[in-house]
């Protein structure tokens, strides 16, 4: 079981697995399975994409990702560092743990919350022979550039 806190206002909030400030007092219990679980019962033997947007239980579910070694390619996940009950240093230190299980960010987007991973199964292409991309595909991930080079300072 996962304690979930209810939002104080239904309109503007989810439910979530951390307190911050507009969640509300009062919390449920909510039955919860582990992805290993979930992929016996549908007989699934890898992931392809794994999208996490669970309101602060990522961080969680990242510790158990990263003991196991779960045929996963991709990861998207939405962080919750804004959380006053989480902090930028957990989003780091899930990520340094995703880096050593061979998880390797790809994106962030711009307000440093949503991170793409790819699992690193073969090493990657030398930079002379990567391929180029046209100058216009290149000027959306220049926000990012700064970004991973901060989060991987903190991983290295």
């Amino acid at each position: 079981m996962l304690k979930v806190f209810k939002p104080a206002n239904f309109q503007h909030l989810s439910a979530s697995a951390m307190p911050h400030k507009l969640s509300g007092p009062e919390t449920f219990d909510m039955p919860v399975k582990a992805l290993t679980t979930i992929m016996r019962e549908l007989g699934h033997t890898q992931i392809d994409l794994l999208k996490m947007d669970i309101e602060g239980a990522e961080y969680g579910v990242i510790d158990a990702l990263a003991a196991t070694d779960l045929p996963i390619g991709q990861l998207l996940i939405e962080f919750h560092h804004r959380f006053e009950s989480v902090g930028p240093q957990a989003t780091i230190d899930a990520l340094a743990r995703l880096n050593r299980a061979g998880f390797k960010v790809f994106a962030i987007s711009s307000n440093s919350e949503e991170f793409s991973l790819v699992k690193a199964c073969r090493p990657l292409l030398p930079e002379a022979h990567r391929p180029t991309l046209p100058h216009r595909a290149l000027s959306k991930f220049a926000a990012t550039a700064p970004q991973l080079t901060t989060f991987h300072q903190a991983l290295t």
